[in-house]
């Protein structure tokens, strides 16, 4: 399809159609159909073929085949140098006016909820 296409396009700047018409014809871009020339006149019929290349290298690479406990992950953030330190034990959780907590409000609206 994508050769019948840019082969559409070099057909009708042959026939001395204008850049603007041959992009309505081709349902593409001016700028799409200048480059489909320019291609063809520097590389001939090689250049109506597309050159499919691989995609983007994957950006996390590492083998997601298992699954993570807490301790394998947190081993892994500090072989990695993420983070300093982890601690396994809930116990050496900060406590104290520093500690950072969470208090949801709690909701005594009675129409909430309802529609």
């Amino acid at each position: 399809m994508v050769t019948q296409r840019r082969a559409q396009m070099v057909l009708l700047s042959a026939q001395g159609v204008d850049v603007p018409a041959i992009a309505k014809v081709a349902f593409t871009s001016e700028d799409q159909v200048r480059d489909v020339i320019r291609n063809f006149n520097a590389d001939g019929f090689s250049s109506l073929y597309p050159k499919y290349q691989d995609g983007h290298p994957p950006k996390f690479i590492h083998d997601l085949s298992f699954s993570w406990s807490l301790d394998g992950l947190a081993d892994f953030l500090v072989a990695k140098a993420a983070v300093d330190d982890i601690s396994h034990d809930p116990r050496d959780q900060p406590t104290g006016p520093r500690a950072v907590t969470r208090n949801w409000p709690l909701h005594t609206d009675s129409n909430r909820g309802s529609l």
